[in-house]
């Protein structure tokens, strides 16, 4: 059987509410696809209570905010992602959520569109 495609969620966060960022961090935690880290960067307010020691998460803390909307924190997290390894990089906002199944069903899709011999790519 091949391997898992590993997927790395990047998700930048500022200053949430902690009901938010809660949210985001969950709905990853409930992916069904087994072969994803969540990679949670802190653009210069670091939320430790919330994120460290949380399963399938990495907590990047930068040492101060950036203004630009989450660039930098979406590039560290996605540089690091690559560094680790991982095949795909997607992103999620601190205020969004996912699906249990929508990396799942993103990964089936790529895996079928490539089984055709159709090149996918894909961003989510």
């Amino acid at each position: 059987m091949p391997e898992a495609m590993r997927v790395a969620v990047v998700t930048p966060y500022y200053q949430e509410a902690t009901e938010t960022l809660q949210r985001c961090v969950d709905s990853v935690r409930a992916q069904t696809h087994a072969a994803l880290v969540h990679y949670c960067v802190a653009d210069g307010f670091p939320r430790h209570d919330l994120l460290d020691g949380a399963p399938r998460l990495r907590h990047i803390v930068l040492p101060n905010a950036h203004a630009n909307y989450g660039a930098t924190p979406r590039g560290i997290g996605a540089q690091c992602a690559l560094a680790d390894g991982m095949d795909v990089v997607c992103f999620l906002d601190a205020d969004n959520l996912f699906e249990p199944d929508h990396v799942a069903s993103l990964v089936e899709t790529y895996a079928r569109a490539r089984a055709r011999g159709t090149p996918a790519d894909a961003v989510f």
